[in-house]
């Protein structure tokens, strides 16, 4: 069952039925079946407040409650209590498993939630989590929930929190999303960033695909690592996620001709926790590791977080086309040696497209990046106000609008400058 569900996780297709739900009753249910199970812990359950109902899958939240109290005395001394809070944090309701135990040091808090998740060793230490963590994160999170850990070092017990929305938070996000239509496909907006996702498993690329459109992104997918070098070279990609495991091949060799082939950082995608793994992706040059399973907003802060690594990194040296050089650091544009004299908000233009060579900026991207965030889009004049410093910024550059060097127009999205040379 346990291995089921995992699968189902890491598939994003764990199903949930979520209803309204006292937590009261849900705490009861898993400190029956605990107890019903044979273990002799003692377990002290404390709920502040008049807590709200929660919008919850019954069941599934007391197999988190059951596993974790299992856990709690598994590493616990015969003697001492196991604890079960629950409060109020904003939305949702916060539910705590507490125990007097081995506690857990801090290095290893980070890795806790992963598979077969392994402590420092010894008998008296918390040396294997199996499956039972990681099936608790995939539930908590198909809630829409987080689930974490903490503890203040060996010998000093440690507690797992993890929240659920209530049902009060859950209806207003509904009722904000009520004027959406509901049966329209998520597709990506104009200039969105393109995302490589290569994976032979079609479960998680329909997974990675849904989350890098809800997060704004463009997904191209690759099941066949054959294809990668071609989508690459059409596409463009901004970031590339890479599966570890691939039929024919593996990550690591794969590595070796995206590395080649573009300069958009990688992302490592796999079920393998293991050290020596995580190890040589970072020293083939991958931007991130990411353990199976894992939720929609851990990819997407992962990736954005990439994207800003890159983003600074390219303007740490200067952009270089043809004649054309923007020196980031000294904030100085010349055409073939000789300073291009631009106003404040013409190098800001260019150098915005500079830094996301390759990539189509839209009107409304530009607009937000000169003028702030208060400027409101789509007012009259506004495409006609980017298309004239566009203008004013080619001929400064003497590049031809109508065979451009440096500045290309994409009709009716925005405008775009080349890779570096």
């Amino acid at each position: 069952g346990n291995l089921l569900d995992l699968t189902r996780i890491e598939a994003g297709t764990l199903s949930v039925a979520p209803e309204p739900t006292e937590v009261a009753a849900v705490v009861e249910q898993a400190r029956n079946a605990f107890v019903s199970s044979g273990h002799r812990t003692n377990v002290e359950v404390e709920l502040i407040g008049d807590l709200p109902l929660v919008w919850a899958d019954r069941q599934r939240l007391a197999q988190v409650l059951l596993n974790l109290l299992s856990n709690a005395s598994r590493h616990s001394r015969s003697w001492s209590a196991v604890s079960v809070t629950a409060a109020r944090q904003n939305g949702h309701v916060a539910v705590t498993v507490a125990d007097e135990g081995v506690g857990i040091s801090p290095e290893r808090l980070p890795s806790l939630f992963t598979k077969f998740s392994r402590g420092e060793g010894g008998e008296a230490d918390r040396d294997s989590y199996g499956l039972g963590l990681a099936i608790c994160k995939g539930i908590v999170e198909a809630h829409g929930g987080r689930i974490w850990a903490e503890s203040e070092g060996r010998g000093r017990g440690a507690r797992f929190i993890f929240t659920v929305p209530t049902v009060a938070t859950v209806a207003e996000a509904e009722a904000g999303a009520a004027d959406a239509p509901t049966d329209a496909p998520v597709r990506a907006a104009h200039g969105a960033e393109r995302i490589l996702a290569v994976d032979d498993d079609p479960h998680m690329l329909r997974y990675v695909r849904k989350t890098l459109l809800e997060g704004g992104y463009e997904p191209i997918l690759a099941d066949d690592p054959t294809d990668v070098g071609r989508l690459i070279r059409e596409q463009a990609p901004r970031l590339v996620l890479l599966d570890l495991v691939l039929p024919g091949t593996d990550g690591f060799e794969l590595m070796e001709e995206v590395a080649a082939a573009t300069e958009a950082p990688v992302i490592f995608v796999s079920g393998r926790a293991d050290d020596q793994y995580l190890a040589r992706a970072f020293e083939m040059g991958a931007a991130d590791y990411i353990v199976k399973p894992f939720s929609p907003t851990e990819l997407l802060t992962r990736i954005r977080a990439a994207l800003r690594r890159r983003a600074r990194s390219q303007q740490a040296k200067p952009y270089r086309l043809k004649n054309l050089t923007v020196d980031y650091i000294g904030n100085e544009v010349t055409i073939a040696g000789r300073p291009a004299k631009l106003t404040p908000t013409e190098y800001r233009l260019l150098s915005a497209l500079c830094s996301n060579s390759g990539h189509v900026l839209t009107y409304d991207e530009l607009l937000q990046r000169l003028w702030g965030p208060e400027h409101p889009p789509g007012a009259p004049g506004d495409r006609q106000r980017v298309r004239t410093f566009i203008k004013d910024l080619r001929n400064k550059l003497g590049d031809d609008a109508r065979n451009p060097d440096y500045i290309f127009t994409v009709s009716g999205v925005g405008y775009r400058v080349g890779p570096p040379r």
